[in-house]
Formats: C-alpha cells, structure tokens, sequence
C-alpha cells in the first residue's frame, strides 16, 4: 500500500519525498527523501558472514532545470505534454538499524529526464518516463556497500577498500496508464557498473544487470484538487 500527495510545500509518491524550496521559471529545487532496506547477509552468498547491512535513508536537495516544456493541443480536446529536465541530486546518507545512526556518506547523481504524456481533459491516459545519467559516491557510502574488512576476508573473499567517485550508469524507463481507479505500469532498470570504482570488490558478482516488471493499482480514494 501507498498514498501519493501533492500539495504546496509537499508531494509524495510511490519512490519519494519532495519538498518544494524554489521555484523560478525553469528553475525548481527540491528536497528530496530516498533510501534503502535492510540487508540480511544470511540471504545474500557474496555477503556470508559478514554483518548485515543496515536500512539507509538519504535526504538532500533535487534541482532540476526544465530545458523543453511543449504542449500539443488536438482538435478532439486531447493534448500531449512533453517534457525535457536536466536533474542533479545531491544527498547526505545515513545508516540505521533504528536505535542509533551511522554516516553512510554522499551520493551525487546527474541525469537527463524525459517525459511524454497523452492527455485528455487534463487527465492522464499514458505516460512514458526515463532517467539516464551516472552515479557518484564518496569512499565512505561505497565501503557501506562494498568494502570487505580484513576480518571477514576469505580464501574467496579478499579484503577490499573502494575508493569514491564514480558509480557506474543507470537508466530507468517506464510506461503507466491510468483509468478511472485502476492503475497499469511496466517499467525496466539497467545498471553499468564496468567502469565503476569498485568494480573489483569481491561482493560485485554482476558488472551489468536488467530488472523489468510490472505493476498494478487500484486507488481506493482520492480527493479533489483545489487551488
């Protein structure tokens, strides 16, 4: 279960947290929320052995510069939205096993966002989204994830301390339609981390990965918009 909001200072959505700091013409910054799950490492091979990973959480601004916003209208009433957004994250991460908190480190994460939206009478009836750009970490959030200590070294399992910096590339793209209160998406993800700094750890067992799926919905209420 989920609730989305959006309102003057706050919008939430299925993935994050927003808050609106400014906005000036093309220019919008937000605060934006994020994280992670907690990591058994009873469950995970590469990890055997070693402490499990605390949740993260991650909060830091979002700006985002809109570089092409059109609007196509059709004679039937129908218009297409197109959108055009260069997005810059910046993130302080925290660890927590939720009775106490560890620095986790930075992420920064540039990208290109893309959206295409069919509309009729100012409702959405499909919507293409993608993401496309890198991803950067300072030393101490890639040890989080992928430094070996030399306690928990193995004859398979050499030590290992990342360095920070880049993090590999990620691109996301997902198509969703809504109809009435039900709710349709599919989506896929692909990581490449050949070139990433801590492509030689020994907990990376994938240079490049693909997850794809889908997703359904029924949006038990929802309230009106007022202004």
């Amino acid at each position: 279960p989920y609730f989305v909001y959006h309102g003057k200072r706050w919008n939430v959505d299925r993935n994050f947290i927003y808050g609106k700091l400014l906005e000036r013409g093309h220019l919008k910054i937000d605060l934006s929320l994020a994280g992670t799950p907690p990591v058994d490492s009873d469950d995970n091979d590469a990890r055997a052995g070693m402490p499990d990973l605390d949740a993260t959480g991650e909060i830091g601004p979002s700006i985002q510069y809109t570089l092409r916003h059109d609007n196509g209208q059709h004679d039937d009433g129908q218009h297409d939205e197109t959108i055009w957004r260069a997005d810059l994250a910046i993130r302080k991460v925290v660890a927590t096993d939720f009775s106490h908190l560890d620095d986790a480190g930075h992420t920064f994460s540039p990208q290109i966002y893309f959206s295409q939206r069919w509309l009729s009478e100012d409702t959405a009836r499909w919507q293409f989204e993608s993401t496309f750009g890198p991803v950067y970490g300072d030393d101490r959030y890639h040890d989080f994830f992928y430094e070996v200590a030399p306690q928990y070294a193995t004859a398979e399992r050499e030590a290992y301390s990342p360095d920070g910096g880049f993090g590999g590339w990620r691109l996301a793209a997902g198509m969703t339609r809504r109809k009435d209160n039900f709710w349709f998406g599919a989506f896929l993800r692909y990581y490449d981390l050949s070139d990433a700094v801590f492509v030689d750890s020994p907990l990376v067992k994938h240079e490049h990965s693909l997850l794809v799926g889908v997703a359904f919905a029924w949006i038990l209420q929802s309230s009106k918009p007022t202004h």
